[in-house]
């Protein structure tokens, strides 16, 4: 069996083990979602494996305002 990086999720294999907020550990992905704030609207998405928020605003922001110049 070759070796890799572990698989936590038989259903997403894109997923990693992240602490949640009852302290727990499971299998998640962080999902950003920017919203249009005149209609109910999804503008952008962005899905990572990171763990953290930290630095996951710009990339969205970019992705909006990128969207806009079409």
């Amino acid at each position: 069996m070759k070796k890799g990086r572990p698989r936590v999720s038989t259903t997403d294999p894109d997923a990693r083990v992240m602490k949640m907020s009852d302290s727990g550990f499971r299998p998640a992905v962080n999902m950003q979602l920017a919203m249009d704030t005149e209609s109910p609207a999804i503008v952008g998405v962005e899905i990572t494996d990171a763990g953290s928020d930290k630095g996951l605003a710009e990339p969205i922001r970019e992705q909006v305002q990128g969207s806009r110049n079409i």
